[in-house]
């Protein structure tokens, strides 16, 4: 297992902010998986609008969420990012 860095843009109306969270997972792909299970489970679902598969909008809402980066990170930098960055917070 590795460490990584997810890195999700999200937004809602004219606000937008990227959020930041810790995942450890057997690859890149599986960080993806991470993301679509974790934010499907009932509050977001395929945008209609957009081709990106990683585009995700909230069903009541004009919320969206979208992957803006995956970087691979060292155990030193995911000790370090591990006590700032707090666990998977979903909207």
């Amino acid at each position: 297992m590795e460490n990584y860095l997810l890195k999700v843009d999200e937004g809602a109306g004219n606000n937008s902010f990227t959020t930041n969270h810790l995942i450890t997972a057997k690859d890149r792909q599986m960080v993806k998986y991470h993301f679509h299970r974790t934010l499907k489970d009932g509050v977001y679902t395929d945008s209609q609008y957009d081709d990106n598969k990683h585009h995700l909008i909230s069903k009541w809402s004009s919320t969206t969420a979208e992957i803006a980066s995956i970087e691979k990170l060292t155990q030193t930098e995911e000790n370090i990012l591990s006590k700032f960055i707090n666990y998977w917070t979903k909207l």
